[in-house]
């Protein structure tokens, strides 16, 4: 797919200006997905060099480093999200709600720290106590709001990541102070990013940037056992050499400066109406300032519980904390490629941004409520030029001349003699009729005979299996034709290249984008709820037998405090059950009357062992019965279906949302029961 690319004259001398460090010509003809189609290709042809592309949107970022997959990753029939190649990240810019004084979402959080480690990675000197060095590439995907707001500098954020090896020496309490000092809460079981629980000689944390907890098993001060774990069963789902630990924020608590701070603050109050509500904001933030400062100087669990854990949207205030700032720039590495995607397109965007935060400004202080000024929050466009310039540069537009790109908002020079060096391609949109699959297979008809490779793209392994039964019962397959898993917005043609690609949503006409599940590691039996259990219920220990249910009490146990379940059995005898080890019990369901009180075991007794066998022996009469049943039913005979018609594949194609997992399964199940000669037995 990407060696009929590889083959234009065009491509190869641009290809040979980024490996020997030069800035080719401004490269045009781009259309829909094929910028990301020559994104794929150089991404594999320059494996030694990182690359930083820059779009005008968000949106169109997200959607680059999609298809960018798509064309990578083709050839990939089963679980693309577990094989696929990894060295593709998403930076993306804060929301405007940040300085309106809330905390940006998680999930912006995770991607951008998941860049930023990826990338002090990249830059890592061998045998680094911080971050372990890698030799891969790395393909950051980023707007150009993103560049505009200022970062901690790179040597803070990289001092303030943690390595931890097997066979390492780790201080167990210098560990959790790390933690807490990192913005890590501790509880009692970890479940989302961001927490950590000890007991004995094993700590739990659920690192900002993983999308698993990890089990630290310690044999004294050596680390012993690295295992990622289920966050809801607890079980153990594989092992590793290595874990780093990230800050949960760009705001290192121990790194910020108050001193800083309050000449920020004073400077602020100087430049603008000292009404009571803007000093009592100040006054109440920096307040919040010191208490995480001193939440992260203590290791004392109590003291810490008392303290604040964070300050919504303080990634707002960067600028004021640091003495020092920086920009994504300072974390590229030196060989790094720019990919400046239409870049008149982006000035007038960071014109934009601008303009919103100055509105956003003036009503906060009008409010009396506090916020950086705009200069203070963003990086000079005159500074991100001059920076992003020390790189390798390629400009890249979507239209074929200048011309097409001119617009009244955006000036541009034309330089005749410039524009003839630049490299064009003729990639041009398909110009399909949504929804009507039948002209579709025409045009591929005509395409293949025309000795177009012509390549479809759908979105799910299920929906490729279908597409290509219903292109082999219209007699439309050939060697010219694939369908490959992957996403792509819209489709493209080049005639020079013989080249055709078609999104799935083109063909069925499908709106919207569908969703692909990951995969869930469902091994090991969910934790059950404590909230339906009331104090005075009976409730049941595997090991134990039946209980009353006291309650919880915390407990310092090896000077630890911990939270039990309190379970009473007969005699005034009690089982303190830690909360790691729930699963271990649940409520009594024995008996639907709610006046029956079931029989309280001795703990300890032989009662219980004696109910667990009287119940196997009972089941497995009851086993018996049901393969005599099962017997007779396999002896009678059913109607049996045919196999798939012609249009059953069509039909499921047309279904516009993405089937869950479960959903596929009983799917499959149902057909292949209906297609056997014997009685169905389902519901």
């Amino acid at each position: 797919m990407l060696e009929s690319l590889r083959k234009a004259k065009n491509y190869q001398n641009v290809v040979e200006c980024l490996k020997h460090g030069e800035n080719p010509p401004q490269l045009r003809g781009m259309r829909n997905a094929s910028t990301s189609y020559f994104l794929a290709t150089i991404i594999d042809d320059i494996p030694d060099k990182s690359l930083l592309v820059v779009f005008p949107s968000h949106r169109e970022a997200e959607q680059a480093l999609e298809e960018v997959r798509a064309f990578r990753n083709h050839h990939i029939e089963q679980d693309a999200e577990i094989n696929r190649k990894d060295d593709l990240y998403l930076f993306p810019s804060w929301q405007n709600t940040l300085f309106e004084g809330i905390s940006p979402s998680n999930n912006i959080s995770v991607e951008r720290m998941r860049c930023l480690q990826n990338l002090i990675a990249k830059n890592a000197k061998p045998n680094s106590d911080h971050i372990s060095e890698t030799a891969h590439q790395c393909v950051i995907f980023t707007t150009i709001r993103a560049l505009s707001y200022k970062l901690p500098p790179c040597d803070t954020l990289t001092s303030a990541c943690r390595l931890l090896e097997i066979g390492e020496e780790v201080d167990y309490y210098d560990l959790i102070t790390f933690l807490n000092r990192s913005g890590y809460r501790q509880v009692e079981l970890v479940e989302v990013k961001g927490e950590f629980a000890h007991r004995g000689d094993i700590i739990d944390i659920f690192p900002l940037t993983s999308d698993t907890p990890v089990r630290l098993d310690f044999f004294g001060d050596e680390l012993d056992e690295i295992r990622l774990f289920d966050s809801t069963s607890q079980v153990t789902i594989e092992h590793d050499d290595s874990v780093v630990i990230t800050p949960m924020s760009e705001v290192c608590l121990a790194d910020i400066s108050l001193s800083h701070w309050r000449s920020q603050t004073e400077k602020l109050m100087k430049e603008t109406a000292n009404t009571p509500d803007y000093i009592n904001a100040i006054r109440e933030m920096t307040r919040g300032l010191e208490g995480l400062i001193a939440r992260t100087q203590t290791s004392n669990p109590t003291v810490v519980a008392e303290m604040p854990e964070e300050i919504d949207g303080v990634e707002a205030f960067l600028p004021m904390l640091y003495p020092e700032t920086g920009m994504l720039s300072d974390y590229l590495p030196d060989n790094t490629v720019v990919f400046m995607v239409e870049p008149h397109w982006q000035m007038q965007e960071a014109e934009q941004m601008h303009e919103q935060l100055q509105e956003i400004y003036d009503r906060r202080i009008a409010e009396g409520k506090l916020m950086p000024t705009v200069d203070n929050i963003l990086v000079p466009n005159e500074t991100i030029a001059s920076k992003l310039g020390q790189y390798a540069n390629l400009p890249i537009s979507l239209g074929t001349t200048v011309s097409e790109v001119h617009t009244e908002n955006v000036s541009v020079e034309v330089n005749q003699e410039e524009e003839a060096l630049e490299p064009h391609f003729d990639f041009k949109p398909l110009g399909l009729g949504r929804g009507n699959y039948q002209m579709v297979i025409d045009y591929i008809n005509r395409w293949t005979t025309k000795d177009h490779l012509v390549n479809v793209f759908c979105e799910t392994p299920q929906q490729a299996k279908r597409v290509l039964e219903m292109l082999i019962e219209r007699e439309v397959a050939s060697e010219k034709l694939a369908v490959s898993v992957g996403y792509i917005s819209e489709g493209f043609i080049s005639d020079s290249l013989k080249l055709v690609f078609i999104s799935e949503n083109e063909i069925f006409g499908n709106p919207q984008r569908r969703t692909v599940s990951r995969k869930r590691h469902n091994s090991g039996a969910p934790i059950l709820s404590l909230i339906d259990m009331q104090v005075g219920d009976h409730v049941v220990h595997v090991s134990h037998g039946i209980a009353l249910y006291e309650g919880i009490r915390r407990m310092d146990i090896d000077g630890q405090s911990q939270d039990f379940l309190i379970l009473k059995y007969r005699e005034e005898d009690r089982l303190y059950v830690p909360t790691y080890q729930v699963d271990l019990v649940q409520k009594y369901i024995g008996n639907k009357d709610e006046s029956y009180q079931p029989r309280i075991d001795y703990l300890g007794g032989k009662s219980w062992q004696n109910k667990k066998q009287r119940a196997k022996a009972a089941v497995e009469e009851m086993a018996e019965e049901l393969l005599k049943l099962y017997a007779a039913r396999q002896a009678n005979e059913g109607h049996s279906f045919p196999t798939e018609v012609p249009w059953e594949s069509e039909f499921e194609a047309l279904f516009p949302f993405q089937e869950t997992d479960d959903q596929l399964q009983a799917i499959e199940d149902v057909k292949a029961d209906m297609e056997i000669d014997k009685p169905m037995d389902r519901l």
